[in-house]
């Protein structure tokens, strides 16, 4: 089941998607380092979030309002998983949901 998301979730997964490829660096820094098995995370991260990528759009300003995440459940949930505290993560796990009380998650930006 693909979930849609609207600009304002997207806008925030984009620039968290952009901070991590700053990341890009440590793969020749953990292979440089014998770190081959941190390599390889690091590398896994980074495609999960091109792919992520592919979905919300490599452009910073796409020509369209919502976006639907075709990724795989477990690849999706991996390219997500970033400190609870990133923009990223505020928009789609608020705890200000009016149907389910204050500590429900969000839906706010996901249709």
């Amino acid at each position: 089941m693909a979930i849609t998301i609207d600009r304002t979730a997207r806008d925030a997964l984009y620039e968290e998607v952009l901070t991590e490829l700053t990341g890009s660096g440590d793969v020749w820094a953990e292979m440089q380092a014998g770190d081959y098995d941190a390599a390889r995370r690091t590398r896994d991260r980074l495609l999960d979030d091109m792919r992520l990528l592919d979905d919300i759009g490599w452009e910073p300003d796409p020509d369209r309002e919502l976006f639907e995440l075709t990724m795989d459940a477990p690849d999706l949930a991996r390219a997500l998983r970033t400190s609870t505290t990133t923009p990223a993560r505020r928009c789609t796990s608020r705890s200000t949901s009016t149907r389910g009380g204050p500590n429900s998650p969000s839906t706010s930006g996901l249709y």
